[in-house]
């Protein structure tokens, strides 16, 4: 799939959920729940509405005992593909409580996919009546591969409130799933101790661990919360009520890359159709693409390839200016972005203004052309008449 592709299925795909998502959270007091592609947030979510739970023993490939649930209000999915296609909307009567189960990061689905999630979560938080996070990390990811997915993890967060991480680190819980049972909330609160560079020491007493069985021993001995108690925990979070002034459009670093080349490919796509030899030909399709994607995807670096494109695109106008004739520049017009209309019909009025002037000015000429003539032979008849 090309860049430009890929970035016109990001538009038409947030454009058909944005306005129902907008609508179906206004006014609500609204909980996220964030975390890779199976960390268990799916699962967590059944845990909390009391779905009935199961072990199923592991399979060859799978790190640890698989948790089942019989009757699942929310799809659960063991693997790298996210069983949450969009934020999914879960109502918890008995606390009053909307959680909001979020398609999982490091997915397989794609960057397309990714950016659809983080624009959709972002939605959210700013058309809600107050935000709490609850981030969802898998134990075995602390002790795998030097904790990358928990440094990924928590850089979306970093990316999502920004420079308020510290600020907001009461809004957030953080809940570790598929503890093993050699290891309690000590150990765990042990290993973030000491891991300053994986975990923000913000987030420390923010820290729970579940079992989804509800083992009565783990909970007495081992420090694992209750359901109740978690909910509890989750409503008396502090709230984020300035969602708009907070949030970010949060994307990974690999997201972000594969971005950058699909802004370079829409770039390089717009220059080649500023073409006036072939009257900007499919010229208007890019750019409106670029400009929705502008209005979509509030990022740095989306804002900036607009404003390049734009200043390119003006500099374009200045030079065809001193060549272009009147129907070019109405061509262009209706193949460009409406912000240069302004520009463009300055130079439709000075070339009309031009032409008009060129038009009076051999009206003239030719007038006195004929002119002359007669002026002549008045004069000569005056001169022949004077010698008589």
């Amino acid at each position: 799939m090309s860049g430009v592709t890929a970035i016109n299925r990001v538009i038409m795909d947030i454009d058909q959920r944005k306005y129902e998502e907008n609508s179906n959270v206004d006014g609500k007091d609204i909980v996220l729940l964030i975390g890779n592609t199976g960390a268990g947030k799916s699962t967590l979510i059944n845990y909390l509405f009391e779905c009935k739970m199961r072990r199923r023993a592991a399979s060859p490939e799978e790190v640890t005992p698989v948790i089942e649930c019989e009757a699942p209000i929310a799809a659960i999915e063991h693997g790298m593909v996210s069983g949450t296609v969009y934020p999914t909307e879960h109502f918890h009567e008995k606390s009053g409580v909307h959680f909001y189960d979020c398609p999982g990061f490091m997915d397989t689905g794609g960057s397309a996919k990714n950016i659809i999630n983080a624009v959709a979560i972002k939605n959210l938080a700013v058309h809600a009546k107050s935000v709490r996070i609850m981030v969802v990390i898998d134990y075995h990811s602390l002790i795998a591969n030097r904790a990358r997915e928990i440094v990924h993890t928590i850089s979306i967060i970093h990316n999502l409130i920004g420079a308020n991480f510290d600020q907001f680190a009461s809004s957030i819980l953080v809940v570790f799933t598929k503890v093993p049972p050699e290891i309690n909330a000590e150990k765990i609160q042990a290993i973030l101790k000491n891991e300053p560079k994986i975990f923000p020491a913000a987030l420390l007493d923010r820290v729970v661990i579940y079992d989804p069985l509800d083992n009565p021993q783990r909970i007495k001995n081992e420090g694992f919360i209750t359901r109740m108690d978690l909910i509890k925990k989750v409503k008396n979070s502090e709230e984020i009520t300035n969602a708009t002034e907070t949030f970010s459009i949060a994307v990974d670093t690999h997201t972000d890359l594969k971005l950058s080349q699909a802004l370079d490919e829409l770039k390089k796509e717009i220059k080649v159709k500023f073409n006036p030899e072939k009257r900007f030909r499919d010229l208007k399709g890019p750019l409106v693409l670029f400009n929705r994607l502008k209005s979509i995807i509030e990022i740095k670096e989306v804002q900036d390839a607009h404003e390049e494109i734009q200043e390119h695109l003006s500099l374009k106008i200045k030079l065809l200016y001193k060549d272009a004739d009147l129907s070019t520049l109405k061509q262009l017009k209706q193949s460009i972005s409406p912000e240069f209309d302004d520009e463009i019909d300055e130079a439709i009025a000075n070339l009309e203004k031009a032409a008009k002037e060129t038009a009076n000015q051999l009206c003239w000429d030719r007038i006195n052309g004929l002119l002359k003539p007669i002026a002549g032979i008045v004069i000569g008849a005056a001169f022949i008449r004077s010698r008589l």
